[in-house]
């Protein structure tokens, strides 16, 4: 239940993350202006606020730029703050597949991970799959409509059939596919997809 997060220049690593909010075997990696570590934070445990990390007994190693392994130096703090650009939520939705996040996290993660540079492929994904799923149910409503035995013969658009029993049929048949893929998934991943 680990997880491994990139804030800004800092690179940061949970070995236990318990409710979101205290982390155990903290590492923090932090890049300097070269893009190398300048800092390397370690700690057993963190305090997490929902905007600052407060790091206990932690301990601090610097390098400077010139990369010589004799200019490194050691701090020891008893309290130490770090403030960062994440959440509790968004350290919930970490373990959770975009399928089961609602839409305004989907949202916070998109943003996170291209403020940070970090690809947000899948998420971006499921985001437009939602967009388009009331275009859809409304495509499929019509389709229900039209392709029956009545419609499917009409001549011209004036001897299309409308009725309000049709337009159940095509409620019916949306519902239909609606739950196909809820087996499917629920097939595949063990459980319903509850942001269908």
């Amino acid at each position: 239940d680990g997880f491994w997060i990139k804030d800004g220049q800092n690179f940061i690593n949970v070995k236990k993350n318990l409710e979101g909010q205290l982390f155990l075997d903290i590492s923090i990696y932090e890049l300097n202006s070269l893009n190398t570590i300048g800092t390397f934070t370690s700690a057993n445990k963190a305090v997490f606020d929902g905007q600052s990390l407060e790091i206990q007994d932690a301990e601090v190693y610097s390098l400077d730029e010139s990369k010589n392994i004799n200019n490194i130096s050691f701090e020891k703090f008893d309290i130490l703050n770090k403030l960062v650009s994440f959440d509790t939520d968004f350290i919930d939705s970490i373990k959770k597949s975009p399928e089961d996040l609602t839409t305004s996290m989907i949202i916070k993660q998109i943003s996170y991970l291209s403020d940070n540079k970090l690809r947000s492929d899948i998420f971006e994904l499921e985001l437009y799959k939602r967009l388009i799923k009331p275009f859809t149910l409304i495509a499929m409503i019509i389709i229900g409509m039209l392709f029956n035995p009545m419609n499917i013969l009409a001549y011209r658009i004036s001897d299309l059939y409308i009725s309000l029993t049709l337009f159940y049929g095509g409620v019916l048949m949306a519902s239909n596919m609606i739950w196909a893929h809820e087996i499917v998934h629920f097939l595949s991943m063990g459980h319903f997809n509850g942001m269908i």
